[in-house]
């Protein structure tokens, strides 16, 4: 079976600047977590999707909250989901919308530095499956980190 890379992801952050999320060796995974507004099941996830916030080694992992709706990036939405650690909230454009394939929410995607997919879950997470993303987010390699280093012995 061959491993479909993506191509970048952009759009429009809150702020309205356009924002390009690129993948490549040497970055960390990234962590999309694709929302509506409208979404009753995207409104139970959000607590949990604000336990790997906190749980998730951002050298291991950037976190993207990718809204499917323009009402999804009002600063009143998103102050009622508290997103302070995410580096990126965005309403992706046509082009994104269609290779990513978006059309669930709410729904979790984990893609590699090289831009392929290691994992998607769909629907409002239960507490195994934010197990399976913090052992797939720990399986990589954190950024930054000198795995050569000595280690003072």
């Amino acid at each position: 079976m061959l491993a479909i890379s993506f191509p970048p992801l952009s759009g429009v952050s809150f702020l309205g600047n356009t924002v390009t999320v690129t993948y490549q060796l040497g970055q960390p995974r990234t962590l999309l977590f694709i929302f509506a507004r409208s979404c009753t099941a995207c409104t139970l996830n959000w607590p949990m999707w604000q336990k790997l916030f906190e749980q998730i080694d951002l050298r291991r992992a950037r976190i993207i909250g990718v809204s499917l709706e323009k009402a999804g990036l009002s600063s009143q939405y998103l102050g009622l989901v508290d997103l302070t650690r995410t580096g990126t909230m965005l309403l992706p454009d046509v082009d994104s919308i269609v290779s990513y394939r978006f059309r669930y929410t709410p729904q979790t995607i984990l893609i590699d530095a090289g831009g392929r997919v290691d994992g998607v879950w769909s629907g409002v997470l239960k507490s195994e499956q934010i197990g399976q993303i913090e052992q797939a987010v720990l399986s990589s390699k954190p950024v930054g980190l000198d795995q050569n280093k000595s280690t003072g012995r």
